[in-house]
């Protein structure tokens, strides 16, 4: 994540210094809003590093392939956005691959699938928001 973010700051700066990208003073408008974003993707690393922990790597990927129908779940309750056709198509497609990919894996304990759905949610509230 720090090289990702200071891969973005420098492509920033050198657009800025092209004059491309107008660069505008940081506000104290922008510190709350900017500290939400950055609470909620820490709640999203320390959800990852608890489900790899308790939960096993193939129920990790199959949890994972929920993030999209709660993330279109969230954008429907949140911004009343209705899911296309084909999207439904999609979903359960995955849906239906990731069942039967999982369901030999009867390794899953109450609390794998705990931390799984935490982070699932979380990071389906972050896309959302």
């Amino acid at each position: 994540i720090l090289l990702q973010n200071a891969g973005a700051a420098l492509l920033s700066v050198g657009l800025f210094v092209v004059g491309v990208l107008p660069m505008r003073p940081v506000m104290r408008s922008h510190v709350l809003p900017s500290a939400a974003c950055s609470f909620v993707l820490i709640l999203v690393l320390l959800s990852s590093f608890w489900q790899l922990k308790v939960a096993s790597i193939p129920l990790v990927g199959v949890m994972r392939n929920f993030t999209p129908l709660v993330t279109a779940f969230f954008e429907w309750v949140v911004y009343r956005r209705s899911l296309p056709e084909n999207a439904v198509l999609a979903f359960s497609i995955t849906l239906l691959g990731s069942l039967l990919y999982s369901n030999q894996d009867f390794d899953a304990t109450a609390m794998a699938l705990v931390a799984c759905a935490c982070n699932v949610l979380v990071a389906a509230g972050m896309a959302t928001h």
